[in-house]
């Protein structure tokens, strides 16, 4: 298992995009520092499910991060589960995911394109000392 896989990133061809995304915002004036880093070479999109569980949120918190990236609202959240304990569960999940869990969320993206910034640089280090 490759270090970026460890770090949330699953196979995909994002690298060919990385080279464009830099030109366009050296050509718009825009500093990079304050957005999140693309790293060419994790290849891919972030597994949410497992950032998700780096954030430490909860089954069901997990489970509303899933429905977003199906492009689903709460409501249709909501109207997918069986009972109404559920559909509670579902409802609260979603209120302190954007309380706080959306944050904690970020967070781990963060500290993840931190760390594969990080792994990128020590392997070009490796390469270039070779």
């Amino acid at each position: 298992m490759a270090a970026n896989e460890d770090q949330g990133f699953t196979p995909g061809p994002l690298a060919k995009y990385a080279e464009r995304i830099k030109q366009m915002r050296a050509a718009a004036g825009r500093d990079e520092r304050d957005e999140p880093y693309i790293d060419p070479a994790p290849e891919g999109a972030p597994d949410w499910q497992k950032l998700a569980q780096k954030a430490g949120l909860s089954e069901w918190e997990r489970k509303v991060v899933e429905y977003r990236m199906r492009g689903m609202g709460w409501r249709q959240a909501v109207a997918e589960q069986k009972d109404e304990a559920s559909k509670r569960a579902i409802r609260a999940a979603w209120k302190k995911m954007e309380r706080s869990g959306e944050r904690r969320l970020w967070e781990a993206v963060k500290k993840s394109t931190t760390e594969s910034r990080r792994d990128g640089e020590e392997r070009e280090e490796n390469t270039t000392a070779d």
